[in-house]
């Protein structure tokens, strides 16, 4: 006999009720996993990762490595005479240090980056996308950083400076040992030199970085390459990405190849080379629309805007410039760059967000530097039709960009499926092999700010077809 109206009513509600314990049961399981994971991957004292979360931070930024073929730089830092800091302070103000200095470490760290604290007082951080020569930068901003920290405990200030080694990520899969081993041999040499500095390990690097900078000045080697921006809604095209190369098809730019130099006194100088022979050897094609420029923002940083604006007022330029900064290689707080961003913008000249990848990028560095353009890296545009999860990020990002008022532009446009895509998703503009070929424009500059021909006319003729 079945049961039925007021009889039915109680098992009824047994039902609802043991669906809601499952319910609440499964809630607190995972809100307990999530805490027993937290508290295997971090440090109890200083709320870093310890060694196994830096592991697997670095297990994933090697997948990502595989993807996008990107660099990675470590950087080991210990504090400099902390024995004497524990015997001045006591456990428990030793701790104290400990603890501000694992804030002050994290807080001049992108979002991106990754500190752990891996025993004692020696922390180490793994910087994506970060050449050595930037990764020299960070630890010097790091080291600086902590020479201000004003450390007290019970009364008692204590200074605290550290030691740093830092060592470009050249294998594909390394072990944290290996990270380990390879920054201690540069921390080494910076205790021997008198502690409170930053060291670079040994790196295979273009030999003669200042020769290659003469060689640049004098024009030996350097050409440019000019390649069409092109609106996607009618194929017109916009402006010009213009930028030095070597003397053959395949050799890295001169920023390319410095850009993993620790010697930030010939990386500067050469970045503005680079800068100056954009804008004053590009070829007259490029003089009838918007001329694209790469900057590091190092440079910004340490020469700031004075001597960008004179050379784009001498290339007679000033209201159709934009200047491409790389997201990829924004170190520290990037509102240290706004005074000069705001210079810039005063004088006429865009400014462009570069090598932007969805999941890679900074919402702090959309929002403060203010971009008039956001463009796409191309690893990450490439294919990007035939990928549905990349597809969706892609979308989320064009409606954040457009949120925030900027243009969206595409670098890798190589295929029609990705250039309907992209233009279904309100991108603006695209560069690519589908939209006009790179050409190669052999310009070289002179003292005087003119160009000297190498026997073949400048601009060219080949611009590839607008889709």
């Amino acid at each position: 006999m079945s049961l039925s109206g007021e009889q039915g009513k109680p098992a009824a509600a047994s039902d609802a009720d043991l669906r809601a314990q499952l319910a609440a049961l499964r809630r607190r399981s995972r809100r307990r996993e999530k805490r027993l994971s937290h508290l295997a991957n971090h440090d109890p004292l200083t709320g870093l990762f310890n060694r196994r979360g830096l592991a697997g931070e670095l297990a994933a930024e090697s997948r990502r490595r595989e993807r996008a073929s990107s660099a990675l730089a470590a950087v080991l830092i210990d504090c400099d005479d902390f024995k004497l800091v524990n015997e001045r302070l006591g456990r428990s103000g030793a701790d104290h240090a400990l603890r501000e200095l694992a804030r002050c470490l994290d807080g001049a760290l992108r979002p991106t980056d990754s500190v752990g604290r891996i025993g004692g007082d020696e922390f180490l951080v793994l910087l994506p996308q970060t050449r050595v020569g930037e990764a020299r930068a960070v630890a010097d901003r790091l080291r600086r950083a902590v020479a201000r920290l004003n450390t007290s405990f019970a009364g008692v200030a204590q200074p605290l400076t550290v030691s740093l080694g830092v060592a470009p990520v050249l294998e594909d899969s390394p072990s944290l040992q290996d990270l380990i081993a390879l920054t201690e041999l540069a921390l080494a040499r910076s205790k021997n030199a008198g502690k409170n500095r930053a060291t670079v390990g040994a790196v295979q690097r273009p030999s003669g970085a200042a020769a290659l900078l003469q060689e640049f000045r004098s024009g030996a080697l350097i050409s440019l390459r000019e390649a069409p921006i092109v609106r996607l809604r009618d194929g017109c095209t916009v402006g010009w990405r213009v930028e030095p190369a070597g003397p053959c098809q395949g050799f890295p730019s001169p920023r390319d190849a410095l850009r993993g130099s620790e010697d930030t006194e010939v990386l500067v100088p050469l970045d503005l080379e680079c800068v100056r022979a954009s804008l004053h050897c590009a070829s007259p094609r490029a003089a009838t629309a918007e001329l694209h420029v790469e900057c590091l923002p190092l440079t910004l940083l340490e020469r700031g805007a004075e001597m960008l604006l004179r050379e784009v007022w001498r290339s007679g330029r000033a209201h159709d410039v934009c200047l491409e900064l790389s997201e990829q290689q924004l170190v520290g707080d990037p509102a240290a760059l706004t005074p000069a961003l705001c210079a810039l913008r005063a004088a006429g000249i865009r400014i462009a967000l570069s090598e932007v990848s969805f999941g890679r990028s900074s919402l702090e560095a959309l929002i403060v530097l203010e971009p008039n353009v956001v463009k796409l890296d191309a690893g990450f545009v490439r294919g990007v039709s035939a990928d549905s999860g990349r597809e969706r990020a892609l979308g989320r990002l064009a409606r954040l960009v457009a949120a925030i008022g900027c243009e969206l532009h595409a670098a890798g446009v190589d295929t029609r499926a990705d250039f309907e895509l992209l233009n279904s998703l309100g991108v603006a503009c695209g560069e690519g092999a589908l939209l006009g070929a790179e050409d190669r424009v052999p310009n070289f500059p002179e003292p005087d700010g003119e160009c000297r021909r190498s026997g073949v006319a400048r601009g060219g003729t080949t611009t590839g077809s607008n889709a």
